[in-house]
């Protein structure tokens, strides 16, 4: 594990790799949806989405090198009377490794590890690493990735996953209430935010990586805990404002 403690660097000096899938989201806007009837949407727009959320979180003066594990199509439905969403999505690419070259990169995030079909491309980076993680799946299956790692991110509602885990790395678990940073089984610090009724939460917890690895890399943990869940809740209601 890297070390954790603050710094004071130029966002701009970041080289950022960033490995996961990418989405091509086609997001439907309604009140509610009706099963078996006839629905009427408010707002149709396409964007992309998967790793490239976490550029969208004011990363655009660093240097960003993506590499996919797959391309993805998303159909999601997102209903503002229940704040919920479905989607359907299916795969347009094949699943291949990709060469990461960590020459290239000071730092790459993972999003969504337990998803991948090449976390095995993780095995000779030799960087600063973070993880995110999507899945109920036993977080005691990554744990050697987990111990290399910088940051783990998750969230709070699975909190239960890593009971009886050993490691020193921070694990950041984030909800609509705040963030807490949990190293080796104890709460070091906490940050907070009034929660936002109502509020459209797609690709949030890419986002809220995206500014915390920000946050993290200029001012060190404890700025990156305090200030990210509520700059994140203002980022959404900011987009929320502008396409729904």
């Amino acid at each position: 594990m890297h070390s954790i403690m603050s710094r004071e660097k130029d966002m701009a000096d970041l080289k950022l790799g960033l490995f996961g899938r990418t989405y091509l989201d086609t997001i439907v806007c309604l009140n509610r949806f009706d099963s078996g009837e006839t629905n009427t949407c408010k707002t149709v727009r396409k964007t992309v989405g998967g790793i490239f959320n976490i550029l969208k979180a004011n990363l655009a003066s660093i240097t960003s090198y993506c590499f996919q594990d797959s391309q993805v199509e998303a159909f999601i439905i997102s209903e503002s009377d229940t704040c919920t969403r479905s989607s359907i999505v299916h795969s347009l690419s094949e699943k291949r490794k990709p060469e990461i070259n960590s020459d290239l990169i000071d730092w790459l995030h993972v999003a969504y590890i337990d998803d991948l079909s090449h976390s095995e491309a993780l095995d000779e980076v030799s960087t600063n690493i973070s993880l995110d993680f999507c899945t109920l799946n036993p977080r005691g299956d990554y744990i050697k990735i987990i111990k290399r790692s910088s940051l783990v991110f998750d969230s709070r509602e699975r909190k239960h996953l890593y009971n009886n885990l050993n490691f020193e790395t921070p694990l950041i678990l984030h909800d609509k209430n705040g963030c807490e940073c949990i190293v080796e089984g104890h709460v070091i610090s906490e940050g907070f935010t009034d929660p936002q009724e109502n509020l459209h939460v797609n690709g949030a917890g890419d986002i809220f990586a995206g500014i915390f690895i920000k946050k993290f890399y200029i001012s060190g943990l404890e700025c990156a805990i305090s200030e990210t869940a509520e700059e994140t809740k203002n980022y959404l209601l900011k987009c929320q404002n502008t396409t729904y």
